[in-house]
């Protein structure tokens, strides 16, 4: 049986193949059709056909999903010829395909966008195909990959190119990709970018290149950051701080080679004895050298009244912050601890402590004590408030990231950290929560082998400026996080998803 297009009165017709994912293809208002269709058992030959104009609704299979045209698109100059029995087989080409809907479900990906695609030309030879695009809009997309959601206001891709073959690793280019209002929300953290360009295109084939990224600005958004407090006590710091990107983790090592000075105001709450409770406020003036705190600058800060009652010491394999009655042995009382590595303690015998050692700070806790020295002291912590924070400090070239193989380098020219901290605990008193606010210029990072989501990513990234940084607390934990980027860039992407890395960390 044969059917001309220049014979179809009805200028409609639907066309499903016959297995168990189904083609469907439904042909509307055609126009200037020439060429035909023949079938054949089973088989439909598409026999040069040759269209100005129409309207379709596509539903496409693919793998365990489907590809489909939620509402009718509209194709012009469309050129076709192959076949049709369990797919196509052919070549097919239009000068634009535009589709307000168009949406693609597999098994844990669902997306929806407006399509068009300028000078689209589509080949399939039954062992694989290649898709080329002059030019791909899509616009007012959104995609969702689990619980990751990334909305789009628009995306153009120019030249671009998909060729796929049976059994192989598809392969993806583009000369050219630019990306306006993008929303990317994992949970409860969101990254908001403005504008995203590939000036220079990219490549994907068992390896995801990009030469050059250019990002105007970045805003991140994380409601909550840490798990709730310890009974025991609480941590400035969670052991390490879980970022957006899976199988990354923050070290305290990233505090190492900074320089610069931390000036602080500290108002500390105490019962002592025979004084009683006592409320008074030390400013400290403590400068920072390649990462190392002299502690004795620390006690130079109390007033002397707090400096006969409080001691630093190393205790074993940690730094202890403790009172000391004079006069009295053996009612020694552990108030802050911090555990030392072994090269650590030596340090500490010299009056240094390192800064990143200093942010994993344990508050002993009543449950820490033993209970016959409880009853004995009548020394008691009721609040420790740190204000006027103001810290500035740069941050030479060094590996603050790592995961499995690869690690992560970073730079700041210049930082600038001002706010607030207040713990209290007493469960009874309600502590306001404090701020920490940030800005910085010339920060830089480069990844070599770093091991993301399960492949090792290799990149280099700048931020010109921090405009604004704010980490939120709750007492000394961690709790949100909102941060607004400026001059933004990535260069020399390479991702490798030839094979999966399995962490040791």
């Amino acid at each position: 049986m044969r059917l001309r297009i220049s014979e179809l009165a009805c200028q409609e017709f639907d066309l499903t193949t016959d297995n168990q994912s189904p083609t469907r293809l439904k042909l509307q208002n055609i126009s200037n059709g020439t060429g035909g269709l023949e079938f054949r058992d089973g088989l439909t030959i598409i026999e040069e056909i040759a269209i100005r104009k129409l309207l379709a609704h596509l539903e496409i299979p693919m793998g365990s999903g489907v590809l489909r045209t939620d509402s009718p698109a509209t194709i012009e100059h469309v050129i076709c010829e192959g076949r049709i029995r369990n797919g196509f087989v052919g070549e097919l080409r239009s000068s634009i395909l535009d589709s307000e809907r168009i949406s693609l479900e597999l098994q844990t990906v669902k997306a929806t966008a407006h399509l068009i695609a300028e000078g689209l030309h589509v080949k399939i030879d039954g062992r694989g195909g290649r898709i080329e695009v002059g030019t791909l809009t899509l616009s007012n997309a959104q995609c969702t990959v689990g619980s990751l959601l990334v909305r789009l206001g628009s995306l153009t891709i120019r030249e671009l190119k998909v060729g796929w073959d049976e059994g192989k690793t598809p392969h993806i280019e583009a000369k050219k990709v630019s990306a306006r209002d993008l929303h990317i929300q994992s949970g409860r953290a969101t990254i908001d970018i403005a504008v995203l360009d590939l000036s220079d295109g990219l490549r994907i084939h068992e390896r995801v290149q990009v030469d050059q990224i250019a990002i105007g600005a970045i805003e991140i958004a994380v409601e909550e950051l840490s798990k709730e407090k310890d009974a025991k006590g609480s941590a400035i710091l969670p052991e390490d701080l879980a970022l957006p990107v899976p199988g990354i983790r923050l070290h305290d090592d990233v505090f190492d080679t900074v320089n610069g000075n931390l000036d602080v105001d500290a108002t500390l709450s105490v019962t002592l004895p025979v004084i009683g409770k006592r409320v008074a406020t030390h400013h400290f003036r403590i400068p920072i050298q390649g990462g190392l705190i002299n502690y004795r600058d620390f006690e130079r800060g109390l007033s002397d009244l707090e400096d006969t009652f409080l001691d630093i010491r190393v205790r074993g394999r940690r730094l202890v912050l403790e009172r000391d009655i004079p006069l009295i042995p053996g009612l020694e009382k552990p108030i802050v601890t911090w555990d030392l590595e072994p090269g650590e303690v030596e340090l500490a015998k010299q009056q240094l402590v390192r800064m990143g050692t200093l942010l994993t700070a344990n508050v002993v806790g009543e449950a820490d004590e033993d209970p016959e020295r409880a009853k004995k002291s009548k020394v008691r912590l009721h609040g420790l408030r740190f204000d006027n924070i103001a810290i500035n400090l740069s941050l030479d070239e060094t590996a603050v990231l790592q995961s499995g193989e690869g690690s992560l380098r970073a730079h700041i020219d210049e930082l600038a950290l001002t706010g607030s901290l207040h713990f209290d605990p007493d469960p009874d008193d309600v502590v306001m929560p404090t701020t920490l606010s940030l800005t910085a210029n010339g920060l830089g990072t480069v990844a070599r082998g770093l091991v993301v989501g399960g492949h090792k990513l290799s990149a280099g990234f700048t931020v010109g400026r921090v405009e604004s940084f704010q980490l939120g607390f709750d007492e000394l934990k961690p709790k949100s996080l909102a941060a607004a980027l400026k001059n933004v860039s990535v260069s020399g992407v390479d991702y490798d998803l030839s094979r999966m890395v399995v962490s040791e960390d």
